[in-house]
């Protein structure tokens, strides 16, 4: 009877330790795949923010005013020829 009982016990114990690395595995895997999309979604965000949608970059953007409204922002984006552009006046001369 002691056998019987060791055998199942060892037995319940084995399951239970495959259990909890099947446990660990999935959220390991739902922890990673979580990250990933994140990772995507933030390259997707930072590329939208610094091309135009034909693939051209925007100008260096920084803090200052804009030549045209007046506006004063914190992405204010500075021309090569040394005009500043708020984004809406940018997105409308062009």
């Amino acid at each position: 009877m002691f056998g019987v009982n060791m055998r199942l016990l060892v037995g319940i114990l084995t399951a239970l330790i495959l259990l909890a690395f099947l446990l660990i595995a999935l959220w390991t895997g739902l922890r990673l795949w979580l990250h990933r999309r994140s990772l995507r979604r933030s390259t997707e965000d930072e590329q939208r923010r610094r091309f135009r949608p034909d693939g051209t970059p925007y100008p260096p953007r920084a803090e200052g005013i804009c030549d045209r409204c007046g506006r004063v922002g914190k992405d204010v984006f500075h021309l090569p020829d040394g005009g500043r552009l708020c984004p809406i006046c940018f997105e409308e001369t062009i």
